[in-house]
Order: C-alpha cells, then structure tokens, then sequence
C-alpha cells in the first residue's frame, strides 16, 4: 500500500498534465481570437471597411492562431454605426485510446462607434 499511493498521485499528475496539453492551447486560441475579434469591430466601427473587408480581416485573423473557423460561419452585420461580428466553430480534441471530445465555440462582438 505505501508505494501504490506515489503512482497513483504521479499517473494522476500526468494525467492532469496531459488534459492541460490538449485543452489549454484551444481556449487560449480562443481568446486571443476573441480578442482580435473586439479590435477588428473597434476598428471597423470607426472606418468605411466594407462587410466583406471585414470578413476576410476576421479570417485572416483566424488563420494566423490556428482557430478551425469556415469562411461561411463568419457573420458581419452593421446596423448603423454598430459593426456585430460572430464567428462559430467546432473543435475536436482526439485523446489516447481514441476518445474524442468536441468542444464548440461561439466567440462573439458588437461594437458601436461614438461618431455620429
């Protein structure tokens, strides 16, 4: 019993770790991603960037933090002088022995400018 109680607490350690290096860099890309998401709308807001301009800035945005999202699930709709950006997407995270775990995501924006 005296060394069981040390491998279960490293195996749980190694675990714990293993989780955290799969699932870390997806949420971390998925705030970065949020964020350039507010600073695309910040800037759109203010500045004659047609919808499609915008699009192509988000996906572009996207490509550089590796963030799975389509060109079709993009969504820029402006309402006056408010830029509201969605952009949907899945991510599947594929474990040892074959176990898979999807995790979807919905990062998201409405930005108004101060302009009149």
């Amino acid at each position: 019993m005296g060394r069981i109680k040390p491998l279960i607490g490293i195996l749980v350690c190694i675990a714990v770790l293993y989780l955290g290096w799969m699932i870390i860099p997806v949420y971390m890309a998925f705030y970065q991603f949020q964020d350039g998401l507010v600073t695309t709308a910040k800037y759109a807001a203010t500045s004659i960037n047609t919808d499609e301009q915008i699009h192509d800035e988000v996906l572009k945005k996207a490509k550089e933090l590796d963030v799975p999202v389509r060109s079709e699930d993009i969504k820029v709709h402006r309402e006056g002088n408010a830029v509201d950006i969605t952009a949907d997407y899945v991510v599947v995270l594929n474990f040892i022995g074959g176990k898979q775990k999807t995790i979807a995501f919905s990062p998201s924006c409405k930005e108004k400018s101060a302009q009149k």
